[in-house]
C-alpha cells in the first residue's frame, strides 16, 4: 500500500538517483566496505526492486501481502501484487490499518508457495523500500520461519 499524492508517488518510483537518496548508513558505520554509490556506478547497475509488506499482526514476522515494481532505466517494467496467507492469526490494529483480514487471504498463496514465484525478481536488482529495515526485517524471517535459504547478504536501500 502506497500512501501520499500520486504525483509524488509517481515521481519516487522513477526516481532512481542513488546517490541523493541513499543514506549509505551501512558504509558510514563499515567504512572498509566499498561505497555502494561507488560500487553501483561502476557496476552500471540500474535495476532496482521496489517492494512493500504489509504484515497481520505486531510480530512482523510474517506477510499478509506485498508488492513489487521492477524499474529499470526510470521506467517500471513489471509489476505484482498478492496478498499472503500468513497461516497466523491477524490482530484488529493490522487489519484496521491495512485493511486485509483473516478472510481476505483465506485463498491466498503462503509464503513458501508465492516465493518460489517471487524469488527471481527479488534477487534480480538492488531491493529498495521505503522502511527498508522494517521490510527487509520482515522478508528474513518469513525466510528464515520457513527454512528458505535464499542470499547471505543482498543490496538495499530506503528512502524516507
Amino acid at each position: 500500500m502506497l500512501v501520499g499524492e500520486k504525483k509524488a508517488i509517481g515521481y519516487a518510483v522513477r526516481n532512481v538517483t542513488v546517490d541523493k537518496r541513499n543514506t549509505l548508513l551501512a558504509w558510514r558505520l563499515n567504512p572498509t566496505i566499498a561505497s555502494p554509490v561507488v560500487a553501483e556506478k561502476q557496476a552500471g547497475a540500474q535495476r532496482y526492486i521496489f517492494f512493500d509488506v504489509e504484515t497481520p499482526n505486531r510480530y512482523n514476522d510474517r506477510m499478509s501481502a506485498i508488492g513489487i515494481s521492477i524499474v529499470e532505466d526510470g521506467k517500471i517494467v513489471e509489476e505484482m501484487f498478492s496478498y499472503v496467507n500468513p497461516e497466523e492469526p491477524f490482530d484488529d490494529f493490522n487489519t484496521q490499518l491495512t485493511g486485509i483480514s483473516a478472510e481476505t487471504v483465506a485463498d491466498a498463496p503462503t509464503f513458501p508457495e508465492l516465493w518460489k514465484k517471487i524469488e527471481g525478481m527479488m534477487g534480480s536488482g538492488i531491493l529498495v523500500a521505503h522502511n527498508a529495515p522494517f521490510d527487509m526485517g520482515v522478508l528474513k524471517k518469513c525466510l528464515e520461519d520457513y527454512g528458505i535459504r535464499w542470499t547471505e547478504r543482498t543490496r538495499y536501500g530506503g528512502f524516507f
